[in-house]
């Protein structure tokens, strides 16, 4: 299992370019939300 690291961002486009940035050059697996609300909850 590999470790998570949270994205927030409220520019979705911003949002799939930083996961796949992270998916493709860590051991992350990238969690990306654009609300800030959801943050606390994940």
């Amino acid at each position: 299992m590999h470790e998570k690291i949270l994205i927030a961002n409220g520019e979705p486009d911003m949002l799939k370019l930083i996961g796949m940035i992270i998916r493709e050059k860590t051991p992350y697996e990238p969690m990306t939300t654009n609300n800030p609300r959801e943050v606390r909850s994940l």
